[in-house]
């Protein structure tokens, strides 16, 4: 009898390539049928139990400026966390945002790339009225990010004059140390 369980070498290798090891991680970027039952479970370990960062750390959040045109994309896209700052692959969770300038309804949109080839990633909702500001975290959801990505933002909103706020981002990586 050759292989385990009656079973032969090439079900044997099509069995371990589905479990994985005990060292799989999920692929970044994502790529569907890569990954193993292995590499599911520690991801999804380290996704709730990964060491986590605010950035920047220990500076003011950074502050995004709007288009003077209502709901005009064409503003400045800020860079918050540089290129090779977080030296793992990293999500972020949440976005703290302070000191919106005005009233106003607005979104921030988060991208990933160098300057000047940035792809959109995520965005969140920013609001101030009379009675009312979303000053505080607001929840991020983003794609696994590849270790070493740079993470930028651009701010519009429903006015037409040029609005401003501030950001930092939490996150963690998949790891138990930065």
């Amino acid at each position: 009898m050759s292989g385990w369980g009656g079973h032969d070498n090439t079900t044997i290798q099509s069995i371990k390539n589905i479990v994985g090891s005990f060292t799989d991680n999920v692929i970044v970027p994502f790529q569907s049928g890569v990954s193993t039952i292995y590499g599911f479970l520690q991801t999804s370990y380290y996704h709730v139990h990964g060491a986590s960062f605010v950035y920047p750390k220990y500076a003011d959040p950074i502050q995004l400026t709007s288009n003077a045109a209502a709901w005009n994309t064409t503003g400045t896209i800020v860079e918050i966390i540089p290129a090779n700052s977080i030296t793992k692959e990293f999500d972020l969770h949440w976005a703290s945002i302070s000191e919106i300038s005005a009233n106003l309804f607005g979104i921030i949109d988060i991208y990933a790339g160098a300057s000047g080839s940035e792809v959109l990633i995520g965005s969140v909702d920013v609001n101030r009225t009379i009675t009312f500001s979303r000053e505080g975290v607001a929840p991020v959801q983003i794609p696994q990010q590849p270790a070493n990505t740079r993470i930028s933002a651009r701010f519009s909103d429903r006015t037409s004059y040029a609005r401003t706020c501030r950001i930092k981002f939490y996150g963690h990586v998949y790891g138990t140390s930065l």
